[in-house]
């Protein structure tokens, strides 16, 4: 399914400073590729991070509408969205977002367990830790790990309902350079297998890995490749 937007932007009031409304993101229309790895890059506060939480659902837009296929995101219910969210897209936030009283093998299920699917997904989880390199710690907790093991894990998470969207927001932010080489191959080869991948980083190395790339300017989308 292709996701697609129309005419989005984003405001946000001020309740103090020389202006009321910061605009975090312009009028944009924007078409995420199938089996493509399209990369946005821009400094901190460029409003990328902006852009990509409208896309997934995590952030409804001021103006504007996003498709998936012919669902309309924000037209959903909450609960709607959120089932939507669970099995159609993945996602890698910025920072450590494990789940630190389950193991890795949990946390990696965890999108199953929230609807109550518990017994789905395994065989494909230990796939999945097998690729990351992570297998042997799939008992492990999240504390015994390292930054990169943890990132791996959070990947794996991500992809383990096969979702036709994966949105990574800095992911590599926190890792050593043979770890951020892991990361952008796994999201790359994740891309050649059929899924539209949206990678938001200010690392000028995922250039080589990237299908299209995008630059994000003061709130601005610009289309560089």
């Amino acid at each position: 399914m292709i996701l697609r937007a129309e005419g989005i932007s984003k405001q946000f009031i001020r309740k103090s400073g020389t202006t009321n409304v910061f605009i975090a993101l312009s009028e944009t229309d924007f078409t995420l590729s199938e089996g493509k790895l399209t990369v946005i890059t821009g400094r901190s506060g460029s409003g990328k991070s902006t852009l990509l939480n409208i896309l997934s659902g995590l952030l409804s837009p001021t103006q504007g509408r996003v498709y998936l296929g012919e669902q309309e995101l924000y037209a959903m219910s909450d609960k709607e969205l959120s089932i939507l969210r669970n099995r159609h897209f993945g996602f890698i936030p910025q920072g450590q977002s494990a789940i630190f009283t389950l193991n890795v093998m949990e946390n990696v299920l965890l999108p199953y367990s929230l609807y109550g699917e518990y017994g789905e997904g395994r065989e494909y989880a230990k796939e999945l830790l097998a690729l990351m390199d992570i297998a042997e710690l799939k008992d492990a907790m999240p504390n015994e790990l390292s930054g990169g093991e943890m990132r791996r894990m959070t990947i794996a998470r991500a992809m383990i309902r096969k979702p036709e969207v994966i949105f990574a927001d800095e992911p590599t932010g926190d890792l050593d350079d043979e770890n951020t080489e892991v990361v952008f191959s796994l999201l790359k080869q994740t891309a050649q297998k059929g899924a539209s991948v949206l990678l938001v980083t200010h690392e000028n190395d995922a250039y080589e890995y990237a299908d299209e790339v995008y630059k994000m300017s003061k709130g601005v989308l610009h289309r560089e490749k």
